[in-house]
């Protein structure tokens, strides 16, 4: 299946004390423009759009993924979800969490009472759990409750949407190959929050 992608072709830089790297978390030299620097970064002048083959795949533990701009044609996205990966559609509920790129600690009472409550909540209501993908902050936590309830409660998976931006992504060179991969959203806090 061919979505459309979005590149980054015009270099514009992240910080004004470092501009080795560009707003797409992309190094200065990976822009085929590097030498027109824009003030602010702006998506229509700054991107290219195409059409792409191999922006999907599935990474070892079975989750699927997906590359596609942001003005992707919903019906596209649907079909993808619902007929391809089989994802059960009609929630009851949707939960969007969304956290920062800040490490920090719960008590094990604390975490542990928040990922069952997230679980049960979930598993009862049909719940679809969406994410920015980042295995840092509350986010790593809903991570930690998705696979404990994959070990606990086999017979009712949780449907997990992860929504990072594709320059903060770990690992980014095994996202381009066709095989199985493995890959976690950064967790340095260089990108933002969706």
């Amino acid at each position: 299946m061919k979505v459309s992608v979005t590149f980054d072709t015009e270099y514009n830089p992240k910080h004004e004390a470092d501009d080795s790297l560009c707003y797409c978390n992309r190094p200065r030299k990976l822009h085929p423009n590097i030498n027109s620097v824009s003030p602010k970064w702006n998506c229509k002048s700054h991107t290219t759009t195409f059409k792409a083959k191999n922006q999907q795949g599935i990474f070892d533990n079975g989750a699927h993924y997906l590359r596609c701009d942001v003005l992707a044609d919903p019906k596209g996205l649907k079909s993808m979800l619902f007929e391809t990966w089989q994802v059960k559609p009609d929630p009851r509920l949707i939960i969007s969490i969304i956290g920062g790129t800040k490490y920090f600690n719960l008590t094990d009472k604390l975490e542990t009472k928040f990922m069952d409550a997230l679980i049960n909540m979930a598993i009862n209501s049909d719940a679809w759990l969406l994410t920015n993908g980042f295995n840092v902050g509350i986010v790593q936590y809903v991570g930690q409750a998705i696979h404990k309830s994959k070990l606990t409660n086999v017979d009712k998976p949780i449907v997990a949407i992860g929504l990072p931006e594709y320059g903060c992504i770990k690992n980014l060179k095994q996202l381009k190959n066709p095989q199985k991969t493995s890959l976690q959203a950064a967790s340095d806090g260089s990108c933002p929050t969706l």
